[in-house]
């Protein structure tokens, strides 16, 4: 499959910059709920995204699973 356009990979942190109002980085910790569903919403909208949801294939796990998986 072939993108539209460039990739442009500092253009997910200036989204969450421009949505957040502040660095990607320091988003508060009352606010990283929000950016996690963020994200997951861009992924599930890109094209490998929306091909893994449509075979049943999971784009991510929780974050009680990845923790599970470190220990």
């Amino acid at each position: 499959m072939e993108r539209r356009g460039p990739l442009a990979h500092a253009e997910i942190h200036r989204t969450i910059e421009s949505k957040f109002k502040v660095k990607t980085y320091f988003v508060p910790e009352t606010l990283f709920g929000k950016e996690c569903d963020y994200v997951k919403q861009r992924i599930d909208k890109t094209v490998v995204g929306k091909n893994n949801l449509s075979r049943g294939i999971r784009n991510y796990e929780s974050f009680g699973e990845f923790l599970s998986k470190q220990e």
